[in-house]
């Protein structure tokens, strides 16, 4: 299956990377590969995330870290609507 990064979850992941970034450069990029790997998993498994709680969509909880992601499977891809810190997700 074939992930797919709309223009909302680009723009979480940079919004979060900077914020992350300002702390931590190497926290930053160690943030980035472990999202790039837990979201790698998902064209093998699309359905391993959890309902979310807007219809239709799914949530996949990064492990180990206090992050989210909310996607979207369609046809043939997953599609990425959005990244969040758990506590600023609501």
């Amino acid at each position: 299956m074939k992930i797919r990064w709309l223009r909302s979850g680009l723009v979480s992941l940079r919004s979060a990377h900077a914020y992350v970034q300002a702390e931590s450069p190497r926290q930053a990029r160690e943030l980035v590969v472990r999202l790039e790997r837990a979201i790698q998993r998902l064209e093998e498994f699309p359905n391993s995330g959890r309902n979310g709680t807007v219809p239709g969509t799914t949530e996949l909880v990064i492990p180990n870290l206090p992050y989210l992601v909310v996607y979207r499977v369609m046809e043939e891809e997953v599609q990425i609507l959005r990244f969040f810190h758990i506590r600023r997700y609501k």
